[in-house]
């Protein structure tokens, strides 16, 4: 597995550290799920194979997308971690994977087109987006996360000239962005930056600096954001997404402060921690594999502000 370096600043430190955890902890074609549960993990196998594309990362890329092909379901879609159930949000994001990987083979593009036919399924003709349960999510978020998984539809929409999917997205997105809660920070930031990036991602980038702004009134002096408004403890991965965030809206001062903070919190092994600082009831001492992903794509986006403007 060869990554490539980006530079010589502490970031390459930390990437160096994230590429060592990844090799450590991909197993049986996928990304695990956490140090407790060396499974691999669909969702998270998805979303990281366009992170692992931008450092050009092709091999390992399509062995996580053909570990995807072998356990989609009949009807195009994928489940969560035990394979018992589907999930929306999950079949989202391994779908931006597997559009990546298009290039590469048909057998990817087939896979793709049948899961986002399955997912414009999933949308009632309100726009809410439905998934057969929320029970893996309901205890810390709400089904707004369904937002950050309308990409697909956008980006087949477009390749393909199909309006099908076109209007399925246009009609979802609307109805999340007239839910007048859609950005309030009443879950945990992990879940809210979620919502972020999806409005920066389908050019809704007003209403995602709104929610910034919203999440910027709790940020204390070291760059933390508490993980839930009445807690003093971190989100870690939320620190990267949030960085992910404000690099994608090329505020570079802004996604440094958040990425300097995770960085500090990154352990000898190269992975993170679920939450940092106390009182942690979100994967405390356990490392999961999310985190990872999300540095990759911190690192990636600083590096192409870095050098734009170099």
């Amino acid at each position: 597995m060869v990554f490539l370096k980006k530079n010589s600043s502490y970031t390459s430190i930390a990437f160096e550290k994230a590429k060592n955890w990844i090799i450590a902890n991909t197993v049986d074609g996928g990304i695990i799920h956490s140090s407790s549960i060396r499974k691999p993990y669909p969702e998270v196998t998805g979303y990281y194979i366009p992170s692992l594309l931008k450092f050009g990362e092709k091999d390992l890329a399509c062995a996580y997308g053909d570990w995807l092909l072998s356990i989609q379901t009949l009807e195009g879609a994928w489940q969560e971690l035990e394979l018992k159930t589907i999930y929306t949000f999950d079949t989202g994001q391994i779908l931006k994977g597997l559009y990546e990987l298009i290039t590469f083979g048909e057998k990817y593009e087939k896979a793709f087109l049948k899961g986002c036919d399955w997912l414009l399924s999933q949308i009632d003709k309100t726009g809410r987006v439905l998934t057969p349960t929320t029970s893996h999510f309901s205890s810390i978020g709400n089904e707004y996360i369904h937002i950050y998984a309308l990409e697909p539809l956008k980006l087949a929409g477009k390749k393909y000239n199909r309006s099908d999917y076109t209007d399925g997205l246009n009609l979802a997105l609307n109805y999340y962005l007239n839910q007048k809660d859609l950005i309030n920070f009443n879950v945990i930031t992990h879940f809210h930056a979620y919502v972020v990036e999806a409005l920066i991602d389908l050019g809704q980038k007003e209403r995602a600096i709104e929610a910034l702004n919203i999440i910027s009134k709790y940020q204390q002096s070291n760059g933390a954001i508490p993980a839930f408004p009445n807690v003093r403890w971190v989100c870690l991965t939320a620190m990267l997404q949030y960085a992910v965030c404000y690099y994608k809206l090329g505020m570079f001062k802004e996604g440094n402060i958040f990425l300097d903070y995770a960085i500090s919190k990154q352990n000898p092994s190269g992975g993170f921690y679920g939450g940092y600082g106390w009182f942690v009831t979100y994967f405390k001492k356990t490392e999961i594999s999310w985190p990872v992903k999300y540095l990759l794509d911190a690192i990636f986006f600083k590096n192409q502000l870095t050098f734009s403007d170099a």
